[in-house]
Formats: C-alpha cells, sequence, structure tokens
C-alpha cells in the first residue's frame, strides 16, 4: 500500500457515505430502480468492508464479492459484520445488474438502508479503536 493505511481507510469510508446517502433518498424514490439503489448499497458494504482490512493492513483482492470480504474482516477482527449474510447477499446487485440479469429481482430498500446503516455505526466502532 503506497498510503498510510488511515489515509485508504478514511477515503473509503467517505465514499461508502457517499454510497450510503444515495440509497438513504433513494429508498423512498419509487422512480429509482432496484437495480441502482442495489448497486450503491453493495458498494457501500464493500468499501466499509474494505475500509476495515485496509485499517488492519490486510491486503485483500479486488473483487465485489462482498462475503469474500466479510470473511477476511471476521479473520482480521475476529468479529462477524452484523447482518453478514444478508449483507454478503447484496454481492450480485454489484454486477449483474449492469447485465440486466437483475431485471426482475426486488430489493428490500428498508430493509437493505436498516442493515447499511448497522454495518456503518459497527464499522466506525471498530475503525475507532487503536491499530493493533
Amino acid at each position: 500500500m503506497q498510503q498510510p493505511d488511515n489515509d485508504i481507510a478514511e477515503a473509503l469510508v467517505a465514499r461508502a457515505d457517499d454510497d450510503l446517502s444515495l440509497v438513504r433518498v433513494a429508498t423512498a424514490q419509487l422512480d429509482i430502480a432496484d437495480a441502482i439503489v442495489g448497486f450503491h448499497a453493495q458498494q457501500a458494504a464493500e468499501k466499509l468492508l474494505k475500509a476495515l482490512l485496509s485499517r488492519r493492513r490486510v491486503d485483500y483482492p479486488l473483487t465485489h464479492d462482498v462475503e469474500r470480504l466479510v470473511e477476511l474482516v471476521e479473520e482480521a477482527t475476529g468479529a462477524r459484520p452484523p447482518d453478514a449474510d444478508a449483507i454478503a447477499a447484496l454481492t450480485p446487485w454489484a454486477v449483474e445488474f449492469r447485465y440486466g440479469e437483475l431485471a426482475d429481482e426486488v430489493l428490500d430498500r428498508d430493509a437493505t438502508l436498516d442493515r447499511l446503516q448497522r454495518l456503518r455505526a459497527w464499522a466506525a466502532e471498530l475503525l475507532s479503536e487503536p491499530r493493533q
């Protein structure tokens, strides 16, 4: 890593917050497709998990696979993220929607937003701990 791990982690959290803000606003906007909301929900989760890994100086693959990132975070922290399985289920929204494969999928926006907010709070707690 070129930059100090804190700089990378902070940048990832800031971008995750941007994605989370979009999800928050779009949750009530039914004219915005689930594919767009799901994509930004997945991106928020991915960036929060990568921020935790960066903070702990754990190399992670260039991937959109949230399940894999959850596993790496669990190994690095000894704790499983809240709603880990539901968060991991966001993975398809990162790629498949781009190719129209999720056209008929319905996203539970309220539940997704709640899970992301819990993940964000949990990540903030871990990111505030002294580096080990």
